[in-house]
């Protein structure tokens, strides 16, 4: 397992899966080697893979801040917006002082907002437009 840890600090990411794969077949239910393959499937936008490693790791783990923490950004990434709130708030509970979890959270609520308002300016001149379009009727 150390080899795919090492190669996920490396940035060597299919390295790190093809470490971790191996490590897992034979220990499974290891939550530390799932957490660490769905960090590296998720730097390789393999966002299903990396969710099941995130859930299993959570699964064999339930205090596991940093699986939630990662689980909630492959959700981001899959457009799951009420389970990444989720799981950045599960892993805020777990442990108050984790501040990954309240930076992602932030973020991702920031740009909900940010779209929300870019639709509502979108429709304010949508509207306008027609206005202005009656008005030259």
């Amino acid at each position: 397992m150390q080899e795919g840890i090492a190669a996920n600090e490396a940035r060597a990411y299919g390295d790190a899966v093809n470490y971790l794969t191996q490590y897992l077949k034979s220990d499974p239910q290891n939550a530390v080697g799932r957490y660490n393959r769905a960090v590296a499937y998720y730097y390789l936008k393999d966002f299903n893979d990396a969710q099941k490693d995130a859930s299993a790791a959570i699964e064999n783990n339930s205090n596991y801040t940093e699986a939630y923490n990662i689980r909630g950004l492959i959700n981001t990434a899959l457009n799951q917006l009420q389970e990444a709130i989720s799981d950045f708030t599960s892993a805020i509970n777990i442990d108050p002082n984790y501040s990954e979890a309240y930076m992602n959270r932030a973020l991702f609520i920031n740009n909900r907002m940010t779209i929300r308002w870019q639709c509502q300016i979108l429709i304010v001149h949508c509207q306008l437009i027609l206005l202005c379009l009656l008005l030259t009727l």
